[in-house]
C-alpha cells in the first residue's frame, strides 16, 4: 500500500533506512581579544562627590553636609544645561 507524503509517493513495503549519524560541530578556538576586558571599580566614590551622595542613599547612610551640597552642585548645573538646550534647539 503506497502513501502520499508532501507530495511524495511513499511504497510502505520497502525497508526503511535509518538516519545517519549527526556530524559533530566543529569547536571553534578561543576568541582573541583586541582590547584588554574592561573591569570593575570597586573603590567608593568619596565623599563630597555626587557619586559619594548616591553611595549614601544606596546603602541608607547619613548624607554628609559635603555630599549634599555636592549633589545640590551637580543638579542645579544640570539643569542649567538642560534649559539652555531648551531655549538653544527649541
Amino acid at each position: 500500500m503506497a502513501y502520499v507524503y508532501r507530495g511524495t509517493v511513499f511504497d510502505a513495503d520497502t525497508e526503511r533506512k535509518p538516519l545517519p549519524e549527526p556530524k559533530p560541530k566543529p569547536k571553534r578556538p578561543p576568541r582573541q581579544h583586541d582590547k584588554p576586558r574592561r573591569t570593575r571599580n570597586n573603590t567608593p566614590s568619596p565623599c563630597g562627590t555626587p557619586g559619594g551622595y548616591a553611595r549614601h542613599r544606596k546603602h541608607k547612610e547619613p548624607i554628609d553636609d559635603a555630599c549634599r551640597q555636592a549633589n545640590k552642585n551637580a543638579c542645579r548645573e544640570y539643569r542649567a544645561r538642560r534649559k539652555q538646550e531648551q531655549e538653544t534647539y527649541g
